[in-house]
Order: C-alpha cells, then sequence, then structure tokens
C-alpha cells in the first residue's frame, strides 16, 4: 500500500511539473444569450430564433449560411475556414455570409424546419417568391472526407455560379495550423481528465447523463421511434446509480408522441430537470459527455460480465455493440463524426470484430475496442487539424490512469495487463 501511494505521489509531482494540453478548443462567444462560435462583430452574420428559418425570410442577395452545433468539434474546426470566407464577401452587395447554432433551444425549430440534420452543414440561398429558396449545398470536406480550405470552397463557390469576393486574398491565409506532435505511449503525462478528488464512479456517471440529454435532444423526428426508445432503455438497463429515474424516462418517452421532435426534447429537458448536477464537471462540451456515456456502458457491460456488479440489467456484449453502433447512427449531431465511427465500425477498425468473434474475453475486448477507437479519433482529428502546440490526446490521460500507456497494451498485443485480477 505504501509503495502505492508513493508511486501516486510521484507521478502526480510529474504530472504537475511537466504538463501539456490534452486538446485546443475554440473560443466561444455570447451573442444574445446564446453561445456561438463566432465573434458578434466578426466577419459572419449571427442568425438566432426565427431568423435561422430562412424558408420564411425574404432575402435581397444570395445568402452563404452554415447551421453548426457548438459541441461538435469539425465545426470547431471549419470555424476558421468559414471565417475566411465571411472575410472574403466582407462589404459584397451580392452576398451574405451568416451562421445558426442549432444547438441553442431558441434556435431548433427553425433548423427543424429548415431540415438540418447533421453539423456542420453549409447552404447557398437566394430569394424567391415566397421566401428564401435553397440552391445548394456545400461539402465542407472533399470526396476523401479531408477537410477543404477556405481558398477551395471559394473556388468551389465561383464554379457554381456565385458572384465573385470583393477580398478573396483573405482565404489564401489557410487555416492557421501548425505541425502536430502527438504523444507517444511512456511520454510525459498531459493534464488529468478529471480531479483525483473525484470519486471517478460517481462523477463520470454525472457527465453520462449529460451526454444521454444531448443525444436525445438531437432527436429531430426522422429518426425511427423505436431507436428513441432503444437507446434510453439500454442506458436505464446498465445504470449506475438512480435507476429509477431512467426507468421513469423510459415510461414518458412511452407516452410522448415520438412524431413531434419538439415535444420529444422538451420531455428531455424536463426529465434532466431531476438531476442536481445539469452542468459538466470535467467535460467541457456535449461530445466529451457522449463519450463518457459510451465509456460507462461498456464499463457496466463488462462489469456484469466478470460479475464485479449485481445490480446491471444484464445487457450482453452484443447487445452492447448493437447500442454503440444503432446510437451513432440515428442520434450523433456531428456529422463526420458519425460517417467516421461507421466506417471504422464497418470496417472492423480497432479489434471490433475480435469482440464478437472471442468466447472467453468479450467483455475485455469490448472495453479495449472503444478505447482504441476513442484514441483514434483523437489522434486522426490531431492529424487533421493540427494544434500550434503540442496537445496530450490520450483518453485516459497518463496520470489517470499510467497502465493504460503499456506500448503492447495499446497495439493489442496483451489485453490481461489492462484489467489485472479480472477473470
Amino acid at each position: 500500500m505504501g509503495g502505492r501511494l508513493i508511486l501516486c505521489s510521484a507521478l502526480l509531482l510529474r504530472a504537475e511539473a511537466e504538463t501539456v494540453e490534452w486538446s485546443p478548443r475554440p473560443p466561444i462567444y455570447e451573442h444574445l444569450g446564446q453561445k456561438s462560435l463566432y465573434p458578434p462583430d466578426g466577419t459572419v452574420d449571427l442568425l438566432s430564433g426565427s431568423h435561422c428559418d430562412l424558408s420564411k425570410r425574404s432575402l435581397g442577395r444570395t445568402w452563404l449560411v452554415e447551421f453548426y452545433h457548438s459541441s461538435c468539434p469539425h465545426c470547431w474546426y471549419f470555424a476558421p475556414v468559414f471565417r475566411q470566407l465571411g472575410a472574403a464577401y466582407r462589404g459584397s452587395e451580392s452576398v451574405h455570409v451568416a451562421a445558426c447554432n442549432c444547438m441553442e433551444k431558441e434556435n431548433q425549430k427553425a433548423c427543424d424546419a429548415m431540415q438540418i440534420y447533421r453539423y456542420p452543414t453549409v447552404q447557398v440561398f437566394q430569394a424567391g417568391e415566397e421566401g428564401a429558396k435553397k440552391l445548394f449545398e456545400v461539402s465542407h470536406t472533399d470526396k476523401d472526407g479531408r477537410a477543404k480550405s477556405a481558398a477551395q470552397l471559394l473556388a468551389w463557390l465561383e464554379e457554381h455560379k456565385l458572384p465573385k469576393p470583393l477580398h478573396p486574398e483573405a482565404t489564401e491565409q489557410g487555416a492557421d495550423f501548425a505541425a502536430a506532435t502527438a504523444l507517444a505511449p511512456g511520454a510525459p503525462p498531459g493534464r488529468p481528465g478529471w480531479s483525483w478528488e473525484y470519486h471517478a464512479e460517481d462523477e463520470r456517471w454525472a457527465e453520462a447523463h449529460l451526454g444521454l440529454i444531448a443525444l436525445l435532444k438531437s432527436y429531430n423526428g426522422r429518426q425511427p421511434p423505436a431507436s428513441l426508445l432503444r437507446v434510453a432503455s439500454f442506458v436505464a438497463q446498465n445504470c449506475l446509480h438512480g435507476c429509477d429515474r431512467y426507468h421513469l424516462l423510459v415510461e414518458r418517452l412511452h407516452s410522448a408522441d415520438l412524431r413531434d421532435a419538439t415535444t420529444v426534447r422538451e420531455e428531455v429537458e424536463r426529465w434532466g430537470q431531476l438531476f442536481g448536477r445539469r452542468k459538466h464537471l470535467f467535460c467541457k462540451d456535449e461530445t466529451c459527455a457522449v463519450w463518457q456515456l459510451f465509456h460507462v456502458m461498456a464499463g457496466s457491460v463488462a462489469a456484469a460480465q466478470f460479475g464485479l456488479r449485481v445490480n446491471s440489467g444484464g445487457a450482453t456484449v452484443a447487445e452492447a455493440m448493437d447500442f454503440f453502433r444503432q446510437t451513432v447512427d440515428h442520434f450523433l449531431f456531428c456529422g463526420p463524426c458519425r460517417e467516421h465511427f461507421l466506417n471504422a465500425y464497418e470496417g472492423c477498425s480497432y479489434g471490433r470484430c475480435e469482440v464478437l468473434a472471442s468466447k472467453q474475453d468479450q467483455a475485455k475486448r469490448l472495453v479495449l475496442w472503444l478505447w482504441r477507437l476513442h484514441n483514434g479519433v483523437s489522434l486522426r482529428v490531431l492529424r487533421e487539424h493540427p494544434p500550434k502546440e503540442a496537445v496530450d490526446r490520450r483518453w485516459p490521460t497518463y496520470r489517470d490512469c499510467p497502465g493504460c500507456w503499456n506500448p503492447r497494451v495499446v497495439t493489442g498485443e496483451v489485453i490481461e495487463e489492462v484489467l489485472p485480477g479480472a477473470p
């Protein structure tokens, strides 16, 4: 015991002395009580409320509009590119550049009316007889899924007959990214995911329920109603604390009119008021909370398989795998994130197909598959959107779980060392 305390103290001192950021995040601005990825006095006009529904507005010129979710990582990385497009068209009498944050409650009805289901979504509108008419949608990535630069988007827009901008040079600086530095296993520890004073299971579960709320509030009526009930039911079946409240959510959804997306979102929001914790503890956005939900669900199912939990609903590993896939497919609000996840899943990446192929250690492989997938996503983001300084995208962080970062565990050579003593 004393040796473990000494080791923990040494790791703690090392973490305080030598630490790097976990993830660069964009500045979040406030405008009329709403969050925004764009400054109020910048080159992108900020839309809110009914103004986000362009189908009911009379436009005097062509509009280039981004619909985004301020917790979507791909929206973060697209923001500097879209700002440059705004700068290119600044002062134009022909093209107006604007954005709407569909995460905000006041904007959701308008985003539903505009049939915005994935973020970021960029569209071009022009004046019509009874309101704005959508001309076309603008892809912010190329056919290989790589993010386009502002200059590439501008060239594409000009090919599609959009008026030339007054300041095309504004797109020539690129996205202001520098070379990435990804830390290897055994590198200096990054910042902890949460304070060591927290009770990890309780606090992660608090984040997880916020992740569930974020997913269910992305319901827009296009998803099969049964998928909504499956997600809520699975979490209730495998919950860690306050299970009665999760079963209550399932009952409320069964009683709600699932054809009305607004009614469903309001019901989910009312249910969220039952919890004392309504703000993030260590996460800074809903995407992080969704990952916490996934990891907690995988851990709960695995613990039941190991015989370590007596109050689990007994979901199988196969049911857990289906839960992850269906939840991402129907409810993940970040469009590119959803596509990347599903491609990795169907492609058996990160050992996904080995999970159910194993007859003895499916639970361990479930937890490790999700862990490797999460870190694979983080490294992909680093590779595609390099920060200016080194960041530590390993999760859990080295300080929180130094044993996780044994190189043999990372590469999948061994799995026993991650959960010593587990059957």
